[in-house]
């Protein structure tokens, strides 16, 4: 029940977040209200815009990503081994991670404002909810 629970909250947080990602993929700019303003939020002072294929393909990921922890918390099959699938959604889990505990170690902490804040207060928290949702969703899968 536990694995259901965790999967399905972490499955609409990940979907959540590609649809969001397609929406800036194709060239949406919320919450910002222009260009320079998104770059400050999302990536720091003096980054350039990144190509919209790179939004578009962790999006995919990140829906994929959802699809599967769905898929085995409710012991619906997937093609392959149950090995490949559950090592993925630990490597997935470990980016999560590695993703956000990064947020709070990074070289150039306090010189980047928005995205410094922002960072430390929403993206890399978010990350360890994820990843925390995933660990537990994980662990407490029957096996079938």
């Amino acid at each position: 029940m536990i694995s259901k629970i965790t999967a399905s909250i972490n499955a609409t947080l990940l979907s959540l977040i590609g649809l969001i990602h397609i929406y800036w993929g194709v060239g949406g700019l919320w919450p910002a209200s222009s260009e320079r303003q998104f770059i400050e939020m999302f990536f720091g002072d003096n980054e350039p815009m990144p190509p919209v294929w790179t939004g578009i393909i962790l999006a995919v990921l990140l829906i994929f990503g959802a699809w599967v922890f769905v898929m085995q918390a409710w012991n619906r099959p997937l093609p392959g081994p149950k090995w490949f699938w559950k090592a993925g959604l630990w490597a997935l889990n470990g980016i999560f991670v590695i993703r956000g505990l990064g947020g709070y170690f990074q070289p150039f902490a306090g010189t980047l404002e928005p995205y410094n804040i922002l960072n430390k207060t929403v993206y890399s928290p978010l990350c360890m909810v994820i990843a925390l949702l995933g660990v537990l969703s994980v662990l407490n899968q029957k096996q079938r």
